[in-house]
């Protein structure tokens, strides 16, 4: 199971800047972009298949704009969080490309 959880725009910080974390209530909503709206319905967003962003663990990056993320995300009706690796390429033009996303063993 793979999903993009970061908009295109603002998917990694600068090599200086160190990672933000998104709000602890974020929620990806069906574009694939984090919303912080958990106020709404179940029935609008919460759908079967929907993850909750719980977290973001670490993120490095590698000459040639890589990164390697970690993060934990649960589904909104479990409580268990599981943890994902990522590597996403952050393009200089178009949108960023993620070439694995994985669940962390």
């Amino acid at each position: 199971m793979c999903f993009s959880l970061f908009d295109t725009g603002s998917m990694a910080p600068d090599r200086d800047a160190p990672p933000e974390n998104p709000p602890e209530n974020s929620q990806e909503n069906s574009q694939g972009r984090v919303a912080s709206d958990t106020n709404a319905p179940p029935d609008t967003e919460a759908k079967e298949g929907s993850i909750v962003l719980a977290g973001i663990s670490r993120t490095t990056w590698r000459p040639g704009v890589m990164y390697y993320i970690t993060f934990e995300a649960q589904d909104p009706f479990n409580s268990n969080a599981t943890t994902f690796q990522a590597e996403v390429q952050k393009k200089l033009k178009g949108p960023h490309k993620v070439y694995s996303c994985v669940i962390k063993t």
